[in-house]
């Protein structure tokens, strides 16, 4: 685990080899001596051996599926630490004195710590002495007990500088700020639980209790006192989720006792059974640091968090203080306008949103069992080295510098990822709500429909249900084009499931696949990707074929990659996978072929172009879109990776070309030199020039903005316990680049020219060219984009205008506050905008969109009643040709190729040398008097993620069928209290009246731009 007082500073304050910062060298042949004769001295005996029993030790660790043997366990481990009776009545071995873990700069208590821990002292249990006194080599027994004492390094030490080496004097009455524990069991790869209580908490009392253990409720607080009763009130101390402080209630907190913890990325390169235990440290006082005075040109301190052990001395230091939240906040109470325009749905309040939250996150833990690995493993396991952790005064590898700030940007794997839709997608309130309404107007597919969409959103659950339960083929079947061998079918995986975080005993277990399923679309699912059937049209729909358990793969020579840190946290070996930078890895998931069905639930058979019957249609097409265009060609060649995963760091003021990166945070040779640590060619770190950022997002901002503001509901820990507090929250960072990514690469529209016609007409015409390697929008067919365009006169007030909206986001006729016949959604509705060439009126309004009806022909968004394709004048991708699709020897892609509605005869859709792009001519009719003012034209171009018509067909399908409607509900209360004028801290608006800004022009009508 990681630890200490962090002031900002790097090794710039040392010298630069590690090896210079010890002053002395613990391994002598004397010690080798005294260590044989202190063995033989001190073998245990059985009585020692057997002092479980003799004080009543007789818990066992539980996992976070099980809290109460987890918390059972922690409350003893931790009196059995407070009452100090490994030292008194047990008299275990331990160091011979208090030491140092690593060098020190400036004065002690305000200078910084480069060691992993504070100052410590180590108690071994007698099978630690055992083993220690076998060389190392003797079978390291279940119930083994490693406790380190830890006491802040500061003054009160009284550390002795001799010749600059540290010594700190013994002093019979110092007595523990906190422990870090390694209990040995039989349970995980590691084989370790792993423990870091607080002596008697002194000032957090009165708001978290004793602490962190135990963990207490589904959202993950620390004390009983502190869990809410009814009527629930949202309580602003509950903010932000996953940080601590001296007047923060503690919640979705990382634990900070349990199995597959945070300790092992520096114990995973120990030598031989995770642990550096030593009898040099028992019979000397073992290695010895440095200590070193500051620089005068050293930087300005930071105040930091002292350390992932410190969490008293971290609730006392900067986050006891009142800070501004970073993220944005939700309204109050229920916007009115929102109700009035979409109804109630019979949840205002916010105890009825209490009772529909998901699981803390702090649940989601799925750990590498010894002896038996299951294919998936939750991210909380990778998280440990792939994401910036701190581990004492040198910054972590994967921070860069955040520009006209002070603040740090995470840009590690995880640190990315977590925030990405990817990372929230088994929490994504938008598809639990999709989910319940495709089962409520087919409630007989009910099963097999939450097996297909959890087969991606919930994957991971899914498929180690899949491979637990197995084998069988029912919901099989759904699928059109049969899966590659080698994909998993079992049962199938209810969505209940999704939400289960504690186990059922003795018999129900399910709690683990709600773990994996709410992680999402984790690191174990695109790292263990292989070839086998991978682009081929057998491989979509999640249909992807994984590696057997025990490697995971990346982008880099397995050569040249060390190995043996994962093998011994995990289990696990890392490879060189060259299908994980091939855009067919992306199109599994983001090519979705789905039976098709009419209202009554029968099916509904399409006649493809070359004449077969079919009753499946392809719902999204995003990486098919991809190869039917130029960037998927060798002259113009952008990957999916090119764009969703850049190789620099591009937001705002903030570039960075990510040279150099180190992928990890391990104890590598860059840490002060300790005993039993592996050989440094095992533990060497290699600087990469390509580092691939893991954003993995569009433009779903909405989604951002909802787990900022409702992260108790959602159950996402909004701080991340692993980075110190100098680093701008994920959050904040995907939200910055969804921004930069909309702004900068994802449309460009020009104003061609503004033209008076005759007295009373005015043309403008338009180009809206998509930079996307895709449709524009693309993904799910509810998604839409919208051009705004607006005459002003000299006094900058509109004289017509097409495409405003009103504060919901509801497109508007004209100039009017009227909203559009054509943007009800919900039930019997038919009514839509076609594609246009040529606009004529206000009422007019070019959105890109698709269109589909279902069996009634009523509009839907149903991802299954997809009978009859009305419109579909999504902006191709340049050089999209309609032939590529029809040429396939697909059936479903064929159909691909057919132009839907007005789209079908413009140039701009079926001509290859055009597509890319659309081109829209207004006919703008104005009276005499408004044609002499007419000053200057805006052209505005907005993307909606879930526009009205959309949340009026969820909120009206919570009554459909069996009107089951706990997860529309859910939906119903984060929409209704989202607040769309939140403001970035460089006063960007990205959700303001429910539309996301993505480009747009200003041109005068002497044709020179202007400013807007």
């Amino acid at each position: 685990m990681a630890i200490f007082m962090l002031t900002g500073a790097s090794h710039a304050q040392l010298p630069d080899n590690p090896n210079d910062w010890v002053c002395s060298t613990a391994h002598t042949a004397e010690i080798e001596r005294k260590s044989a004769a202190w063995c033989d001295a001190n073998k245990p005996n059985l009585t020692d051996l057997n002092w479980r029993l003799n004080v009543g030790f007789v818990l066992e660790p539980g996992q976070m599926t099980d809290l109460d043997k987890k918390n059972a366990f922690d409350r003893q481990l931790r009196n059995f630490l407070r009452s100090r009776v490994y030292a008194s009545e047990l008299k275990w071995a331990k160091d011979l004195n208090w030491r140092m873990t690593g060098p020190y700069v400036g004065e002690f208590g305000q200078g910084q710590s480069y060691g992993v821990h504070p100052a410590v002292r180590v108690y071994y249990s007698p099978e630690m002495v055992d083993w220690m006194c076998s060389d190392r080599k003797s079978e390291l027994v279940k119930g083994a007990m490693i406790i380190k004492e830890m006491a802040s390094i500061d003054q009160k030490l009284g550390i002795v500088k001799t010749d600059d080496c540290m010594h700190i004097p013994d002093d019979k009455d110092r007595l523990p700020d906190s422990w870090t524990v390694m209990y040995r069991t039989d349970v995980t790869h590691d084989q370790w639980y792993w423990a870091n209580p607080t002596n008697t908490p002194k000032v957090i009392d009165a708001v978290n209790g004793d602490g962190n253990p135990p963990i207490i409720d589904k959202s993950a607080f620390t004390w009983a006192k502190n869990v809410p009763n009814n009527p629930v009130t949202r309580n602003q101390a509950w903010y932000p989720t996953g940080y601590a402080g001296s007047s923060k209630i503690n919640t979705v907190v990382y634990p900070y006792s349990l199995y597959g913890a945070a300790c092992i990325n520096c114990h995973a390169t120990a030598e031989s059974q995770l642990t550096f235990s030593s009898l040099d440290n028992v019979v000397s006082e073992g290695l010895q640091y440095k200590w070193y005075p500051e620089k005068p040109e050293k930087s300005t301190k930071l105040d930091l968090k002292q350390g992932l052990h410190r969490q008293v001395e971290n609730s006392l230091s900067t986050q006891s203080k009142t800070k501004q939240s970073p993220f944005s906040q939700p309204l109050s109470s229920i916007n009115k306008a929102f109700v009035d325009y979409y109804g109630e749905l019979g949840i205002n309040q916010f105890n009825q949103a209490w009772n529909l939250r998901l699981p803390a996150e702090s649940f989601d833990h799925h750990l590498s069992r010894l002896n038996d690995l299951d294919q998936y493993l939750t991210s909380d396991q990778c998280i440990n080295c792939h994401d910036a952790t701190y581990a004492n005064s040198a910054e972590a590898n994967m921070l860069i510098d955040k520009a006209n700030s002070d603040s740090k940007i995470n840009v590690s794997p995880y640190g990315e990822w977590r925030v990405s839709p990817m990372g929230l997608a088994g929490r994504d309130p938008i598809f639990f709500s999709q989910l319940q309404s495709e089962t409520n107007n087919l409630p007989a597919a009910k099963k097999c429909i939450e097996n297909t969409c959890l087969h991606c959103h919930g994957v991971m659950g899914q498929r180690q249900y899949a491979i637990d339960s197995g084998p069988s083929d029912e919901c099989k079947s759904i699928f059109a084009v049969a899966p590659p061998e080698g994909v998993p079918f079992g049962k199938p995986f209810a969505k209940s499931t999704v939400t289960r975080w504690q186990d059922n005993l003795p018999n129900n277990h399910d709690a683990q696949y709600g773990a994996l399923a709410r992680d999402g679309i984790s690191c174990m699912v695109c790292h263990q990707i292989n070839n086998n059937g991978l682009g081929t049209e057998a491989g979509y729909t999640g249909n992807f074929v994984t590696n057997e358990p025990g490697t995971v793969v990346g982008p880099y020579d397995s050569a040249e990659v060390i190995q043996k840190p994962m093998q011994n946290a995990l289990g696990i070996t890392p490879e060189f996978g060259q299908q994980i930078q091939n855009s067919d890895i992306c199109g599994s998931c983001h090519n979705i072929l789905l039976p098709t069905y009419n209202n009554d639930g029968t099916a509904h058979y399409y006649t493809a172009p070359d004449g077969q019957k079919v009753n499946a249609t392809y719902e999204q097409t995003t990486h098919l879109e991809w190869v039917n265009s130029d960037f998927s060609k060798k002259q113009d060649f952008q990957s999916c990776q090119d764009c969703h995963m850049p190789t620099e760091f591009k937001v705002g003021d903030t570039h960075n070309d990510l040279k150099g990166m180190k992928i990890a945070n391990i104890e590598s040779n860059d840490f002060a030199p300790t005993t039993h640590r592996l050989p440094d060619k095992d533990i060497t770190l290699t600087p990469r020039d390509e580092f691939a950022r893991h954003s993995l997002h569009g433009l779903n901002v909405f989604i951002n903005e909802m787990f900022q503001q409702f992260p108790m509901i959602l159950g996402l820990r909004q701080m991340d316990y692993m980075v110190n507090s100098n680093v701008q929250p994920a959050l904040i960072t995907g939200r910055d680049s969804m921004i930069e990514m909309a702004e900068k690469q994802t449309a460009a529209v020009n104003i061609e020219q503004i033209k008076p016609v005759n007295k009373d007409t005015l043309t403008v015409d338009v180009e809206v060219k998509n930079l996307t390697g895709h449709f524009l929008p693309s993904g799910v067919g509810f998604r839409r984009v919208f051009i705004e365009t607006i005459v002003y006169d000299q006094d900058d007030q509109p004289l017509w205008a097409s495409g405003r909206t009103n504060e919901l986001g509801v497109i508007l006729d004209g100039l009017t506050d009227k909203p559009l016949l054509t943007e009800q959604g919900g039930k019997d509705k038919k009514l839509y905008q076609p594609h246009y060439e040529v606009i004529s009126a206000p009422d007019q309004v070019q959105i890109y969109q698709e269109i589909i009806q279902d069996s009634a022909g009523h509009n839907t968004t149903s991802f299954l009643r997809r009978v009859a394709d009305k419109k579909d004048n999504r902006i191709r991708g340049k050089g999209f040709d309609p032939q590529f699709f029809l040429d396939n020897q697909s059936p479903y892609i064929q159909m691909l190729g057919v132009l839907i509605g007005n789209a079908a005869n413009d140039a701009d859709y079926y001509d290859k040398s055009k597509t890319g792009s659309d081109h829209i001519s207004y006919q703008i009719k104005l009276s005499e008097a408004e044609m002499e003012k007419v000053s200057y034209v805006t052209v505005n171009l907005f993307n909606q993620s879930i526009p009205p018509a959309y949340l009026q067909d969820r909120f009206s399908d919570a009554h459909i069928g069996p009107g089951e409607k706990e997860d529309i509900q859910r939906l119903f209360y984060l929409t209704s209290h989202l607040n769309t004028e939140t403001i970035t801290t460089e006063g960007k608006q990205p959700i303001k009246d429910w539309k996301f800004y993505l480009t747009g022009h200003c041109k005068q009508i002497d044709q020179s731009a202007c400013q807007f």
